[in-house]
């Protein structure tokens, strides 16, 4: 299994054209994403993320989001694959 990610400021890792950085699922067989958020400051607060995931395996991702704003959230996942899973906690 293989990762990489972009942003406006950079890539991981470097080359990004390759496959990624390998790793291995921690257990079972999926793959984990845990992001910790949390509630806006107020109605100027428009931090947030676009998450697009590409799952090209045959392993569920989940995404676990923990405290997001419950009105307005500012963790948003995208992706390619009926295996992408997310989980507001």
């Amino acid at each position: 299994y293989y990762y990489k990610y972009k942003t406006s400021k950079g890539s991981y890792p470097k080359d990004y054209s390759g496959n990624g950085a390998q790793f291995a699922p921690i257990s079972d067989g999926k793959i984990s994403i845990d992001i910790m958020s949390e509630g806006r400051l107020n109605s100027d607060d428009k931090s947030g993320i676009k998450l697009k995931i590409t799952n090209n395996t045959d392993s569920l991702v989940n995404v676990n989001v923990s405290d997001d704003d419950k009105n307005n959230q500012r963790v948003t996942v995208d992706g390619n694959s009926s295996k992408i899973s997310v989980n507001q906690k």
